[in-house]
């Protein structure tokens, strides 16, 4: 009579447990690959959205110029052939259409005012810095910082956790540089980025788990101010709290080209 084999008691629990543990392994494999794939993501879209400026400034050069250019520019006039008027030994030239005139025996006697040409102001770029070296922040109408005082290039150049933006209107920086002012987004960004830190967006453009800055601010506020927590712990643990606050109705998603936001 053939022997039935007997398997150990604890082959089968060992077996699943090895089973789980690839599987594991495999989730947390996808997981990191997608968080460094929305990384590059949002990289790629900060440097399309500072390219996108500075085809807007050029080109409001290249207006500028070409409008200058038209103002300046006189056609030829038509000449006209020379006529004098009849009675008494007047000089005065009869304008005929198609006819010519003869210059030479003008006499100049004084120069005549030419009227000054319009030029356009050359469109100007305002930068917020949201976080720069050494915990630098601030509204500049300029990149380079004058006698004294830090600029955006002081700040930012150079320095790889810098969180900067480009606008080529006055008043949309300041409504959104003064939103993360109010609403303490700035304090939020102020101190050097960690490992450990979450950022949950309550109410803004895009509610939910951040653990990226720069991702933060382009997806989840749109640069602008709005209601966020920070934390120390990992994703799943923030993104709990925010199905909480979710679920108590909490939460608000904000239109990210509406009008200025109170806080």
């Amino acid at each position: 009579m053939p022997k039935i084999r007997q398997q150990h008691p604890e082959a089968i629990p060992n077996k699943s447990y090895k089973i789980s543990c690839t599987q594991l392994q495999s989730v947390e494999k996808h997981a990191s690959a997608l968080k460094l794939l929305e990384e590059a993501r949002a990289k790629a879209q900060y440097a399309f959205e500072d390219a996108e400026e500075d085809l807007q400034e050029e080109y409001g050069k290249a207006g500028a110029t070409l409008e200058k250019l038209v103002q300046n520019f006189s056609p030829p006039a038509t000449p006209s052939k020379p006529q004098r008027s009849r009675g008494g030994n007047s000089t005065v030239v009869v304008v005929v259409p198609g006819g010519q005139v003869d210059l030479s025996k003008i006499v100049i006697t004084g120069t005549s005012p030419t009227k000054a040409a319009h030029q356009s102001p050359a469109p100007r770029s305002f930068y917020i810095v949201y976080h720069g070296r050494d915990g630098g922040q601030g509204l500049f109408d300029s990149w380079k910082g004058r006698e004294g005082h830090d600029g955006p290039d002081s700040l930012c150049d150079g320095y790889e956790h810098r969180l900067n933006r480009k606008f080529s209107s006055l008043k949309q920086a300041q409504t959104f540089y003064q939103e993360c002012l109010d609403s303490g987004v700035l304090d939020l960004l102020r101190g050097p980025p960690t490992e450990s830190e979450v950022f949950i967006i309550v109410k803004g453009g895009e509610p939910g788990v951040y653990t990226k800055r720069l991702t933060l601010l382009i997806d989840g506020l749109a640069w602008r101010g709005g209601v966020v927590m920070v934390g120390t712990g990992t994703r799943r643990q923030a993104e709990v709290q925010f199905r909480q606050w979710q679920t108590a109705g909490q939460t608000e998603v904000l239109c990210a080209n509406g009008p200025a936001r109170d806080f």
